[in-house]
């Protein structure tokens, strides 16, 4: 079988993002919103670890974490830190804001410019955006006035057009077009839409027939298209019905280069990405410019478009975005560099941020270090933002100035009673390998500290571990990522682990999550029997109690439960407690789609407390609320 070798384009990535998926919702606990300190003319988001409670709508990690503001550029917070989340500041003042799972706006002074009751605020764009609510849709102006209600749910919002979906008679959706006033111009009833920018378009018929309609939705032709993809730099990609091969046309449809690619990816720049197969090598990718010349000759495995005339390129099949070594090729089809960059992001002005595998740093358009700008040690990126630079190296924010120094940076300690507190300790072998594991302080018994912490240790790292080689090519084959939350509840100390396993090439990787559940008197680890009487059918009850819920919920329509995949729980079954009952949760795939998470089920204390060992160290060891509901 031929190896099809995914060629990323930075701009293509970016529209697949923005038209294909759904608008993401960070669900958390909502909060008051705070009074500014102090306005500013720079802010950057940043957080605080709070919370040390279990919570009584979850566990761990759940409405208890972390709470974001902004700061300025001497690393004090000008908008306090109480929000589930916040996105950077536009280039109109505004800022989304995140509370109680909702969406709103506040201003540089921290006012709220428009109120969190959506579940997704787009770009502004010609001064507007486009705010989703459950099932309608808003475009609303930058000082968060209402301009535009529709009965619609808008998908996105480019170059001055709103698409937007409705359901039809069979519950399919299906897609149309308005201006920024709000006026129709494609009803939706196609497939898809792709509205240019003078107000034409490019539409998929339920025949599924490309068309160019005007800007009164009546048809100027019909394209003889397998596939017409979105307008960039007054160009679409579209596929030959004849030879099945890929070429570009305008927006009319008028054919401009002739389909003689087996990959094309958008314009950038004046140029784009394009591939051959070349049999047994596989799909070699090179770059054009708009009147279909090589301007790179299709000799890469891996190639994509940084800008400024440069390519990242991969020499192996295995090479993509984010694993395998990249060299820098010219748009003349120069090779500037030799196979060494890890991640190279541009940083406009002639600057780029490159990771080597060891350490990121700051190069300029001859691809030289910048001395002058910080280099700092592990994986991920810097950004140039005005005199600070921001940091994600590890998974883990902070800020510096332009020296290194730095102004701030996250406080990961969870502090707990009576002077005891839960540190943070990084395990990072190699590049694709990253634990985060606690490590207990400030326990008064010496044997019992260090009985935690070589449990915990071992829990999280193991036998410290390294990450897998292919052992042809010699690189890594998936990356691993393991951190934490910690929490105290009277005696015990509960430890969320979180983590992420992805395999390079696949579709997603995979999220992991166990608690541990510590009693700080013996520094012994309970397991889900010690919650119960000796020799008791536990096991069997509580099935019974779940199987009820599967069944109550996978009858709802946005469940994703599997109901026949449910067989009843065992001793090693994942759960947690919260402050009213004990919480069984279930791997992604286990017994529901991915989408689904890790699907929880809540039993009240007072359901089963007949079964709890109610004199036992477990039970004793955490404060609960109990309500008495049945007695089995």
């Amino acid at each position: 079988m031929k190896r099809q070798i995914a060629i990323f384009l930075l701009l293509a990535v970016l529209i697949i993002a923005v038209t294909s998926c759904s608008p993401a919702v960070r669900e958390a606990s909502g909060v008051s919103v705070p009074k500014p300190a102090v306005e500013s003319a720079a802010l950057y988001p940043a957080y605080v670890r709070s919370g040390n409670a279990l919570g009584k709508n979850g566990g761990i990690g759940i409405g208890n974490g972390d709470r974001w503001g902004f700061i300025d550029e001497t690393g004090r917070f000008a908008i306090q830190p109480a929000f589930d989340y916040v996105e950077p500041f536009n280039d109109n003042g505004l800022a989304v804001v995140h509370m109680d799972g909702k969406k709103g706006l506040i201003d540089k002074n921290g006012k709220l410019v428009l109120e969190p009751v959506y579940t997704h605020i787009g770009v502004f764009e010609n001064g507007v955006a486009i705010a989703n609510l459950e099932d309608s849709s808003r475009i609303i102006n930058e000082k968060g006035q209402i301009m535009v209600e529709m009965p619609y749910f808008a998908v996105y919002f480019r170059d001055g057009f709103a698409v937007f979906t409705k359901s039809n008679s069979m519950g399919e959706s299906r897609y149309g077009y308005m201006d920024q006033t709000g006026r129709v111009i494609g009803e939706p009833r196609y497939l898809d839409v792709s509205p240019n920018k003078d107000g034409t378009a490019v539409v998929m018929t339920e025949e599924r027939l490309y068309q160019a309609i005007d800007k009164n939705g009546s048809v100027i032709r019909t394209l003889d298209c397998e596939y017409v993809g979105w307008s960039s730099e007054d160009l679409r990609v579209y596929q030959s019905k004849a030879n099945k091969k890929y070429g570009y046309m305008d927006d009319q449809g008028n054919i401009v280069i002739a389909a003689a690619f087996d990959q094309a990816y958008p314009f950038q720049d004046g140029f784009a990405v394009v591939s051959q197969d070349k049999g047994s090598a596989g799909y070699l990718a090179g770059a054009i410019n708009k009147k279909g010349e090589y301007v790179i000759e299709t000799a890469y495995p891996y190639l994509y478009d940084l800008g400024m005339g440069f390519y990242a390129a991969g020499e192996k099949a295995s090479d993509s975005f984010y694993s395998g070594r990249k060299a820098i090729v010219s748009s003349e089809g120069k090779r500037i560099t030799d196979y060494k960059f890890q991640m190279i992001e541009p940083q406009g002005g002639g600057l780029f941020c490159v990771n080597d595998g060891e350490a990121a740093y700051f190069v300029n358009e001859r691809f030289e270090p910048v001395d002058s700008l910080p280099k700092l040690e592990g994986s991920g990126t810097m950004t140039v933002l005005g005199d600070v630079v921001k940091a994600d190296i590890d998974r883990q924010l902070k800020y510096l100035k332009k020296d290194g120094k730095v102004i701030w940076q996250g406080d990961h300690t969870h502090r707990l009673d009576n002077g005891m507190m839960v540190s943070e300790q990084k395990y990072r072998p190699d590049q694709s390998l990253l634990i985060y594991y606690p490590q207990l302080a400030g326990h008064p018994e010496q044997r019992v500290l260090e009985n935690i912490n070589q449990s915990l240790r071992k829990a999280f790292v193991g036998n410290d571990p390294v990450s897998v080689r292919n052992s042809e090519t010699g690189e890594f084959t998936e990356s691993i990522y393991y951190s934490f939350y910690a929490a105290q509840n009277e005696e015990l100390l509960i430890i969320e682990k979180e983590g992420y396993v992805y395999p390079y090439g696949a579709a997603h990787g995979m999220p992991l999550k166990h608690y541990y559940h510590i009693d700080l008197r013996s520094g012994k680890f309970y397991e889900l029997k010690d919650l119960f009487k000796k020799d008791n059918v536990y096991l069997k009850r509580l099935s019974e109690i779940i199987g009820k819920q599967v069944e109550e919920r996978s009858r709802q329509e946005d469940a994703m439960l599997f109901s026949e995949a449910y067989n009843g729980i065992d001793a090693e079954q994942g759960f947690t407690l919260t402050e009213t009952g004990l919480r069984i949760y279930f791997e992604p795939y286990e017994i529901a789609a991915y989408a689904a998470g890790f699907p929880a089920f809540d039993i009240p204390y007072g359901e089963i407390i007949g079964m709890i060992d109610t004199e036992g160290t477990f039970w004793n060891a955490f404060d609960k609320q109990v309500t008495i509901t049945d007695l089995p």
